[in-house]
């Protein structure tokens, strides 16, 4: 594929429902699958017992609070990268992406800081269960380590989808997430000579399988490809002036994210809790159904992002 070729941009229009739909499917795909792969998660889990079930939902949602609104940040990074792409800065592409990285690394790692020793009164503020609070902690506190190689994952998938190959991200998701099946199902109930880690083992193969999908990511963006077109091993230089762009646009979307995140916390754990680990349990299962409603919602919206991103910026600077 040759630098001006992806997805054969010039001759095809970007305006039409056959280029979203060619844009978008990926991005459904990997949303669609990321669903299921927390299916199958919780359905491993259900076979510890009712209480496992029921700590792996207040335990998502409360580690999900920072992660949703990295998440929702991170979504700038689709509009400059697409703007750059249509402007043919493509080593500004690779620059914005470094800068994500930085900011999300340096983010978590104050998350974890302040995140971690408070878990245990976190959960007792929420009113959970005494039986299933310290499964909670410790699930919890895997999953914020997790977060920190996620923030590869997040910024990838808006890098990609801002240069309209989002078929990268795809492949390096469904890669992680079967990692992800494997190694729960070996951890969680201890096969192949591995300890019997129970519902911590769902923590360590939700670890694992982001940092599978993570490794290729990142093999891809600096593979001699990518170098080739975005300069991507050599655009490592922090510019505040594009953080403070990219904060810009995803500070609000950000907060967007995690108050709606919030919101729904407080309904599933802080009052369908007060109902007992049973109530828990089966709002976690029926969760995991409905998600699938939501998910190619939001891979249509990323790859929208995208398609007008490039089209906003064919010359000049990038608009925030």
């Amino acid at each position: 594929m040759t630098d001006d070729s992806t997805f054969e941009l010039q001759a095809v229009d970007v305006t039409s429902l056959k280029y979203m739909l060619r844009l978008a499917a990926p991005m459904v795909a990997t949303t669609v699958s990321f669903t299921i792969m927390q299916f199958v998660d919780r359905f491993m889990v259900s076979r510890l017992g009712t209480n496992a079930l029921a700590a792996i939902l207040p335990a998502g949602f409360a580690s999900f609070l920072p992660g949703g609104f990295a998440i929702g940040a991170i979504t700038s990074l689709n509009t400059y990268v697409s703007q750059s792409l249509g402007r043919g800065d493509r080593k500004a592409c690779a620059n914005y992406y470094w800068q994500v990285i930085y900011m999300g690394l340096a983010y978590f790692m104050v998350v974890i800081a302040i995140m971690w020793p408070t878990a245990p009164l976190l959960f007792k503020m929420m009113g959970q269960p005494p039986a299933i609070i310290e499964m909670e902690i410790i699930y919890f506190r895997i999953i914020l380590y997790a977060q920190i190689i996620a923030v590869i994952n997040w910024a990838s998938s808006q890098f990609f989808m801002g240069i309209h190959r989002p078929i990268i991200t795809m492949c390096a998701s469904l890669c992680g997430q079967a990692v992800n099946v494997v190694a729960n199902y070996i951890l969680i109930f201890g096969k192949f000579g591995f300890p019997r880690m129970e519902i911590a083992g769902a923590g360590w193969g939700t670890f694992i399988g982001i940092a599978v999908a993570a490794g290729i990511n990142m093999t891809v963006f600096l593979g001699s490809s990518m170098h080739a077109k975005f300069d991507s091993r050599r655009a490592l230089d922090i510019h505040f002036g594009k953080m403070a762009g990219l904060l810009k646009v995803g500070l609000p979307a950000g907060f967007g994210l995690m108050v709606n995140v919030a919101f729904w916390g407080v309904i599933l754990v802080g009052l369908v809790g007060r109902f007992g680990t049973d109530a828990l349990a089966a709002t976690s299962a029926v969760l995991a159904f409905t998600s699938l409603s939501v998910m190619p919602v939001v891979g249509m919206g990323t790859a929208l992002t995208a398609a007008v991103g490039k089209t906003m910026a064919p010359a000049g600077t990038v608009k925030g």
